[in-house]
């Protein structure tokens, strides 16, 4: 049996995948919160719980946390217990709930928790050396950079490889996915757009000066806006199409 995938276009059922829309850039808003404890390194939006949480680090202990937030407004809700001192850059959440964190060290791993910041027992290799921030698509496939060799390595939940390619312009570590598009930083506010599906650069955009684009940040299209994350703020931002 052949497994067909099914959408409407103009009230008429076609056969085959629905064409990707992707947003081409983001404009700043003038809604922001600061980190509930020193730095943010990860921001993602849940896509069961409706809430958006933060990976943050308080610089006074080495501890990192969960913090869960308001999707809308940011404000802070609550903060799950510690879950380690190991550098944990970028924050991933796939379709089951998990929460996924890069450990950042010479041989990088990413590692599976719950909400609550508890580690679930599993974890694989992730590029193997110094991995930067990691996003989820649609389909729970992890996008993973290495900023120093300007490389994305993929993989699926498992911790299998789904292969690896360049965006070019080493040493900008900051990654999003958005509705079938990677946004990638190539200076402190300049971003490259790639289009997964065509692997290619499609535009690029720019941040507004007083923020950069860094580290982590989520974009989800039913929250139909995106936080971009600058380490001492996060912003929101909606897109253009």
């Amino acid at each position: 049996m052949i497994n067909k995938k099914f959408f409407g276009v103009g009230g008429i059922s076609q056969v085959g995948e629905p064409p990707i829309t992707y947003p081409v850039s983001f404009s700043s808003t003038s809604t922001t919160f600061n980190p509930y404890y020193s730095v943010v390194h990860g921001v993602c939006f849940h896509p069961t719980d409706g809430y958006l949480y933060t990976s943050e680090v308080d610089n006074s202990t080495g501890n990192y946390y969960f913090v869960k937030r308001n999707a809308t407004t940011g404000a802070y809700i609550s903060t799950s217990s510690s879950y380690g001192t190991v550098q944990q850059y970028g924050l991933a959440i796939t379709s089951d709930g998990s929460f996924w964190v890069i450990d950042r060290s010479s041989s990088s791993k990413l590692r599976k928790y719950n909400s609550s910041g508890v580690y679930q027992n599993f974890e694989f290799n992730a590029t193997g050396y110094y991995a930067d921030d990691v996003v989820c698509d649609d389909n729970d496939i992890f996008y993973v950079i290495r900023a120093a060799s300007s490389t994305i390595y993929t993989y699926n939940t498992s911790g299998v490889s789904q292969g690896n390619f360049s965006l070019g312009y080493p040493n900008a570590p900051a990654l999003m996915h958005a509705s079938g598009s990677l946004h990638r930083a190539t200076t402190g506010t300049e971003v490259s757009v790639r289009d997964i599906a065509g692997a290619t650069n499609v535009s690029s955009w720019y941040m507004p000066s007083s923020n950069n684009f860094r580290r982590a940040s989520d974009y989800d299209s039913t929250l139909g806006f995106a936080w971009i994350n600058a380490l001492s703020y996060v912003e929101k931002f909606t897109p253009n199409f």
